[in-house]
């Protein structure tokens, strides 16, 4: 899929994640409330090996829950200006795709062993 546009969504109590992003390329999401999915918040993840996500952009989030990226990216990811999020997770990433936060507020509530950001492959940058 390609070009996807989201403006303006809302789930509560989500049997699993609250969004999941897999297999797009070009998606731009803004003004998305995840609250008290049973999972993550955000989760980017395809379910055929080699395919991911590219080029997407979610702005204007909130989720009391976290956000992982568990498969191949194909290009950027960029979140920006989203609150309440507890964790970052970048697990078995098979390519150099960036990754990018930028502004908003993170709220770590997360207890040892597992940290608020685990990052295992792939490029993060954090900013503001």
């Amino acid at each position: 899929m390609s070009g996807l546009t989201v403006e303006g969504y809302s789930t509560v109590n989500a049997g699993r994640q609250g969004v999941t992003i897999a297999e797009v390329s070009g998606a731009t999401l803004n003004n998305i409330n995840v609250v008290d999915s049973a999972d993550s918040g955000f989760d980017f993840k395809s379910d055929i090996g080699g395919l991911g996500v590219g080029n997407v952009s979610i702005s204007n989030c909130t989720t009391n829950r976290g956000v992982n990226f568990v498969e191949t990216l194909t290009g950027p990811v960029t979140i920006s200006n989203c609150t309440g999020f507890r964790s970052l997770h970048l697990y078995n990433i098979t390519t150099p795709a960036q990754v990018n936060v930028v502004g908003g507020l993170m709220d770590c509530r997360r207890r040892t062993p597992v940290s608020c950001i685990v990052q295992i492959g792939g490029r993060l940058t954090v900013t503001g």
